[in-house]
């Protein structure tokens, strides 16, 4: 029984590391992996500089790995995460990470073509008017993400997503840019659904994550 990370974003702190706080190891309803829920609040130092986030990023990666490793029929799996609207967030900034693992990723309804933060904010470029566009650190653009070899993603989005920050178009602009330039990326287009955890609610959704996962794991 392989192993889901559930990501959720707790705000930002003036700690100067990345605080986890881990749930219960339980069985997901619909998906024949064991789930554990990790809410995650960052550190305002994520803003500074890339070399702090990929500090960030990568202390959150060496918790998760030794969760993982207690689990000692899971050593030897790649990390699988999960994460719904603005947790992707947290999925991007571990994506900039320096660790060569395999990271398997499902995102839903997420915010992926928009020049704000993960966390429906924006921020203004130092010394940029007010009126003139905003942007998002690098290491929070998914437009500006760099793919890594080992680094799989499965986009989960509700083609009826009336989120302003996260429509569906965004998803599939995504998927094309990411997939033409030959990287592992799947889009799951849910018809109908909206936003949130009801575009993951179905059990033919399930199953495609499932298999999707799956195939990931067994060819890592």
């Amino acid at each position: 029984m392989k192993l889901i990370f559930a990501l959720s974003f707790s705000g930002f702190s003036h700690f100067s590391e990345a605080q986890l706080t881990f749930g219960k190891l339980r069985l997901a309803d619909g998906l024949m992996y064991r789930t554990l829920s990790c809410s995650i609040s960052l550190p305002y130092a994520v803003f500074d500089s890339v070399q702090s986030a990929e500090v960030t990023a990568n202390s959150i990666i060496d918790q998760l790995i030794g969760v993982k490793e207690s689990l000692n029929d899971l050593a030897d799996e790649p990390i699988n995460l999960i994460g719904v609207s603005e947790s992707c967030g947290l999925i991007r900034l571990l994506l900039t990470t320096s660790k060569v693992i395999d990271i398997n990723v499902i995102v839903v309804s997420a915010c992926l073509d928009r020049a704000r933060t993960p966390f429906g904010n924006r921020f203004s470029c130092p010394g940029v008017s007010q009126l003139s566009s905003y942007c998002t650190p690098y290491w929070f653009d998914w437009r500006r993400l760099d793919f890594r070899e080992h680094h799989h993603i499965l986009l989960c989005h509700g083609t009826k997503d009336l989120n302003p920050s996260t429509p569906f178009i965004d998803a599939w602009s995504f998927f094309l840019r990411s997939s033409s330039a030959g990287k592992d990326v799947t889009l799951l287009q849910v018809a109908g659904m909206l936003h949130g955890y009801q575009c993951i609610s179905s059990s033919d959704v399930h199953q495609r994550i499932n298999m999707w996962l799956d195939e990931r794991c067994n060819n890592q």
